[in-house]
Order: structure tokens, then sequence, then C-alpha cells
């Protein structure tokens, strides 16, 4: 069985529709599976970093509009990958007009998406984000399609699953806080955040700083890190799930790196970096699950430490924002949807 993976990564979109996308391609590998990716060059892609999980990328200019994009993929799979049982496209910039053309190309279509505003011609849409009901897509894809929705279906890397096993029930008391406004950070939240470290009353918190080679602002931040004796810098580790584990809360974006958290049980605060986030950090705030800092433009460095001396002091909340986070999110997700796949 052969499937193509059509997702980008860049500065601006940032490293979620790549590191979902790699998770399955593993899982799918695993069941025997030939798996293939195709990827625009855009700066801050990860191509290579695809390359180095051993898999095959076909380049795409960075510079392309979705017709030209649907030509070139065509191409590329009726020259290089013969037709593949399963196309995914995980990106929101193509639509049906993309998959209409695409579709002699292939036996199966996977739409992985997170806004519900266009039509699919799809087989399977996945759609892992917490809420989601399967009825949204009624009017968007064809009658058939297998709709896959909720946060059951979450794509996560498998050494959160394993280290979920060992994580012992939220005491309630914080001693080290984990910062990461994901891959790129473009909007430069974290050195928002970590200025906001410097007016938190509690200076017996130790601090974790994770930045991605694709931030912009990377050796400014490990810059500012150096110069704080309570922070650690990591840049671009793999072992981010144990990473996590050391930790009591997180301060974060609204992007993949929520449902890791939520898979090992840490609290958080969210800051809405991007306006795809609005909807799943407003719904996971509503449920008690996160506390939303608000919109990243009109949140300040005080807000955040404010928000966190008042989070610091709540053990029963913190207790209570780890049991909810772990209900929803088991980490069994990529099999699920692997099973689906293959079914």
């Amino acid at each position: 069985m052969k499937a193509v993976i059509r997702a980008d990564a860049s500065s601006y979109i940032g490293y979620g529709h790549i590191m979902r996308c790699l998770t399955l391609a593993k899982e799918l590998k695993k069941e025997g599976v030939n798996v293939n990716f195709l990827c625009r060059e855009d700066e801050g892609n990860l191509i290579h970093s695809i390359e180095n999980n051993n898999f095959n990328v076909f380049s795409l200019p960075g510079d392309i509009n979705a017709g030209k994009d649907a030509e070139l993929t065509a191409q590329i799979i009726a020259d290089k990958t013969g037709n593949p049982d399963f196309l995914i496209v995980d990106h929101y910039c193509l639509d049906i007009s993309w998959e209409e053309f695409i579709r002699p190309y292939t036996g199966r279509i996977m739409v992985i998406d997170d806004f519900i505003n266009r039509r699919h011609d799809c087989d399977i849409i996945l759609n892992q984000n917490f809420g989601i009901k399967a009825q949204m897509y009624d009017n968007l894809t064809p009658q058939n399609c297998r709709k896959l929705t909720g946060s059951s279906y979450i794509l996560l890397r498998n050494q959160f699953r394993e280290i979920r096993k060992r994580i012992k029930p939220h005491s309630g008391k914080i001693s080290k806080i984990f910062i990461f406004l994901g891959g790129a950070d473009p909007t430069n939240e974290t050195e928002k955040v970590i200025e906001a470290v410097k007016l938190i009353k509690n200076h017996e918190i130790s601090y974790i700083v994770l930045v991605g080679d694709s931030n912009s602002h990377r050796k400014e931040i490990e810059s500012i890190c150096a110069s704080m004796p309570d922070i650690t810098f990591c840049r671009q580790i793999y072992d981010v799930a144990g990473l996590m584990a050391e930790t009591d809360f997180a301060i974060g974006a609204g992007g993949s790196n929520t449902w890791e958290r939520c898979c090992l049980g840490l609290p958080s605060m969210m800051i809405i970096a991007a306006e795809n986030q609005r909807i799943l950090v407003e719904n996971l705030a509503e449920e008690g699950i996160i506390v939303n800092a608000g919109w990243y433009e009109d949140v300040t460095a005080s807000t955040i430490a404010s928000m966190a001396d008042e989070i610091i002091a709540d053990k029963n909340k913190l207790k209570d924002m780890s049991r909810k986070a772990m209900e929803i999110v088991d980490g069994e997700g990529v099999s699920r949807v692997v099973r689906e796949m293959l079914n």
C-alpha cells in the first residue's frame, strides 16, 4: 500500500501540520505502508527533518498558487510515486478544487482539517479538535465521507503515550514551568512570557524555555535566558515529552503542543496566537481544562504574570485542570486513525 502526504511548514505557518503528519506517517509505515511527502520549499520548511525521519520528500516551489500546486502535485504523483492508495492533505489553502483535480491520481483522499469553512472532495475527513462533531461536515463533504472528529483522534507521537503511563496525579504545587509558544512563534510571544517571568511573585519556581529552529528570534531569546539563572533554554529537541514531564505547569499557544500538554496532564495558560486557535482555546477554557490569557495583541507581560500568580495559589484548580486534560486526550488517536484508514 502507498500513501502520499501533502503538507507544509514555514516560519509563518509553523510546524504543526508537518509534525502531526509525521506522526501519522510513522504509524502507517509500521503497518507496511510506503509513505512519501510533497512539501513547498518555503522559508522555515521542515523538508530535512522529514528526510531525517527516513521519508522521501518531493519539493514544490514556495511561491505558487493552489492551481499550480495541484498541477505539480499531479505531475509528481504520476511520474514519481505511482497512483497512491491514499493522498493525505493537511493544508488550509487547498480545498475542493484542488482535491477534484487530484482525484484521478489517487485511490482515496483524506483531509486533515481545523477550520470547518470550505467544501472538500474526500473519502475521510479528520478534525481532531475538542468539541468538533461529525455533523458539522454534513454540507461540506460527500455523503459517503467518513468523518473522524474530536479529541479521541488526536495525532500524537508515541513518546507522549509512553511518558503518560508514568505520570502521577498532579500535586497542585508548581516548582517548574514549561514555556513553549510553537515552533515558529512569528509574533514572538516567547519573549513576552520571559518578561512576565520577571514579574511573577513566586521566586522558587524554575523555567524551561523551548524554541524551534524556525523561530527567527531564537538568538535574542537565548541571550535573555542566559542572563536569568532560573531559566533553562532548549532549542529543537526530540524528547519534548520527557522535558514536559519534568514540569508542573505550561504557558503556550493554541497549536499542536496543546494536545501534548493535555496527554500528560500538564495544566496550562494559553495565548491565542493565531485566528485558527481561537475556538479551540475558548472551548477548552469554558470546560475548565486550560486558562485563556486572550488574544496575543491584548496580552501583556503583566497580564501573564498576574494570571500566573493567581493560578499558582490555587492548588485545587491545578489538580482539576490536570485531570480534565488527561480525560480528553489518551495518546491513542493515531492508532485509531490508521485503523479507520486501513479498514
